[in-house]
């Protein structure tokens, strides 16, 4: 049900950025869903005015339903800007991390996650790297699901 979607993400020039971004923009359009750029936002962790820039953009009057965010740790300054905006998760609006990797006191926030199978990248990672190393070419791309760990940041729209 969410129409306008937003992301917060890491530095702008960093490949993982560059992949999630492609592929929030392609999994949008797939649904048919016109990406608002203007509710894009990378940042680089630790810089000053990151919690800034994501309040500005929350209290948009227009702002999206929905939010994805890059890595998980970054909803440590969503979290603050909706707390201080009075906007409520997920009644107000919907957010999703990406990684189950979170920050301190991040348990009480509930927020909605893709877990990433980083046994399963580890195990692939060595095994590509010793059949390089054996001089095997035949290196492919390896495909790891991720995992939905559903918590308590995401409402349907119809629900609102």
């Amino acid at each position: 049900g969410h129409r306008n979607i937003g992301y917060i993400g890491g530095r702008a020039n960093a490949y993982v950025t560059l992949e999630m971004t492609a592929g929030l923009k392609g999994a949008l359009a797939e649904d048919d869903l016109a990406p608002n750029y203007e509710s894009f936002l990378e940042i680089d962790r630790g810089e000053p005015g990151n919690y800034d820039r994501i309040a500005a953009l929350l209290a948009q009057p227009e702002r999206p339903t929905a939010f994805m965010l890059g890595r998980d740790h970054l909803g440590q300054y969503f979290y603050q800007a909706c707390r201080e905006l009075k906007l409520r998760v997920p009644e107000d609006v919907s957010v999703i991390g990406y990684d189950n990797i979170s920050w301190p006191d991040a348990g009480e926030f509930g927020l909605t996650t893709i877990e990433q199978p980083v046994a399963a990248i580890g195990r692939e990672a060595v095994a590509l790297l010793r059949r390089l190393a054996a001089g095997d070419e035949s290196c492919r791309q390896v495909r790891l699901p991720g995992e939905l760990i559903r918590r308590a940041s995401v409402m349907p729209l119809a629900e609102k």
